[in-house]
């Protein structure tokens, strides 16, 4: 509730002005109904394993792969990683013509893989030399 009114009362300080805000996960978590400890537990370690061992370690064995690679909008990825407390790492890739937003791609692997991923985003970045090419619209110089 706190991180809601902040944001709210804070608009000028929390969100740009040509990109929405989205609190409605915020909102849907304060309206859920609340979980007893045991299902809690229970809802907790089927998501991790749904996230790693069914999920992100499934695939990289079944296709070979070291790194999942995808658009940052695959917000999917990202929840399966976090439950499962795989690590992930953002790169740039391009700005929207739209409006100028950044996006970028999410590398994702198991766990401990930290130091691959380091060097698949640094290989990517030094390749696109997206960072090179502009800054987006609203960063401050």
């Amino acid at each position: 509730m706190d991180i809601i009114e902040f944001n709210l009362n804070h608009t000028d300080q929390e969100f740009h002005p040509e990109f929405a805000s989205d609190q409605r996960n915020f909102e849907i978590c304060l309206n859920q109904t609340k979980l007893s400890s045991v299902d809690q537990k229970h809802l907790l370690n089927k998501t991790r394993q749904w996230g790693g061992e069914l999920g992100i370690d499934k695939t990289l064995k079944q296709y070979d792969l070291d790194a999942l690679i995808v658009a940052d909008t695959l917000y999917a990825l990202v929840m399966m990683a976090s439950a499962a407390g795989y690590p992930l790492i953002s790169v740039p890739m391009g700005y929207k013509q739209l409006n100028g937003q950044p996006f970028g791609l999410i590398i994702a692997g198991t766990s401990w893989s930290e130091p691959m991923l380091l060097r698949i985003a640094h290989g990517f970045e030094q390749v696109s030399r997206v960072r090179d090419q502009r800054r987006p619209p609203y960063a401050a110089p």
